[in-house]
């Protein structure tokens, strides 16, 4: 395997990983916990690990919206779009609150 996709193997199993603790281990990790990384992620030019990251975000928000729309990385976060919006169909701040 190349070293670029071992970079993405690894970025796709991270925001997997993410995505179970979320779903299926609440209780393990705050879901505040998650997001930074999350947002990182859907700066990536791999639209498979956009979707994912964004599929989180979305589970994430569904469980604790008062929690995240209060985070100081969502409040200064500019997210165009082309990217988070897009996959989930409303815009971020409109899917959290």
């Amino acid at each position: 395997m190349q070293p670029a996709q071992e970079l993405v193997a690894a970025e796709m199993e991270t925001v997997l990983y993410a995505q179970m603790l979320a779903l299926f281990a609440p209780q393990a990790v705050r879901g505040a916990a998650h997001v930074s990384p999350l947002l990182a992620t859907l700066a990536s030019r791999q639209p498979a690990l956009r979707r994912a990251a964004a599929d989180t975000l979305r589970h994430l928000a569904e469980r604790c919206a008062l929690l995240l729309a209060a985070l100081p990385a969502l409040q200064s976060q500019t997210l165009e779009p082309s990217s988070l919006d897009s996959h989930l169909g409303v815009p971020l701040r409109e899917a959290i609150s």
